[in-house]
């Protein structure tokens, strides 16, 4: 299993929308009711709270959701469903800043295992390696970039082998492996690109997100003008996905100062 688009909501209970720290996506209850103390979750056709019920140890009951509290105005409720979708009053809304902590950056073995699904053991090592930017997805971008994709910058055992479609969030297990669907990043632009705070369009010019005060890009190294070296066609359709959902303006112009000529000389 692995988590879906919002376009392509099921039809049961066994998926929710989950707060990932940017935006909700449709996990696999499974894959997160390890972390249900701390995650931020809801119906995805209602938006209500929910609870999060581990699958039985009998193997009767799969992983699912249970609505917290009950709303006959959800076709998921089933027997007490009204007939007439509403919205429910405890409507679960996006968490405020100080809330968007991505729970995903923390996600365990076992419930990266359930996202990927049944593969061979070979190739169940190399996508979890992937996740964490290592093995042959690593190796392919450093052949592919050499160092940092946009900085030209090293040295190499710093940069950060970066997904553009998270990795939680493509939608097969080869898009976790391809080469297009990523960047080689010093570590300021990888988190800033992960949590979507910056991004590029597809002629490679680079995006702010509003989110993103003006005087912290600076101070981060963001500034006009900054895009990958390159941009080949098959990483276009990954900048279009990681674009989506979020507003993009263009970033700050830096001034060069008396403390940036010391620096160079």
């Amino acid at each position: 299993m692995k988590p879906r688009n919002l376009a392509d909501r099921p039809d049961d209970k066994k998926s929710c929308a989950v707060w990932t720290g940017t935006q909700w996506e449709i996990w696999p209850v499974s894959a997160i009711h390890p972390h249900r103390k701390t995650v931020i979750a809801r119906c995805h056709e209602c938006h209500g709270p929910v609870l999060l019920m581990n699958a039985s140890k009998d193997g009767r009951n799969d992983a699912h959701f249970e609505h917290h509290p009950a709303h006959t105005g959800c076709s998921l409720a089933h027997r007490n469903f009204t007939g007439t979708k509403t919205q429910h009053p405890l409507a679960v809304s996006d968490p405020t800043k100080s809330e968007r902590l991505a729970f995903t950056d923390y996600i365990s073995d076992q419930a990266a295992e359930d996202i990927i699904g049944s593969v061979k053991e070979t190739e169940k090592e190399g996508l979890l390696l992937a996740r964490v930017g290592q093995g042959a997805f690593r190796k392919k971008l450093i052949s592919r970039w050499g160092n940092c994709s946009v900085m030209g910058c090293g040295p190499e055992t710093a940069l950060v082998a970066s997904h553009i479609v998270s990795w939680r969030a493509c939608e097969t297990n080869e898009e976790r492996l391809d080469v297009n669907n990523g960047l080689l990043l010093s570590p300021n632009l990888d988190k800033l690109f992960d949590r979507r705070l910056i991004s590029f369009s597809n002629n490679g010019a680079l995006l702010v997100s509003p989110d993103l005060v003006p005087s912290d890009a600076v101070a981060l190294g963001i500034c006009a003008g900054m895009q990958p070296r390159l941009v080949p066609h098959g990483i276009v359709k990954y900048l279009a996905r990681h674009r989506d959902g979020t507003e993009w303006c263009e970033p700050p112009i830096h001034t060069v100062t008396l403390v940036d000529l010391l620096l160079r000389s």
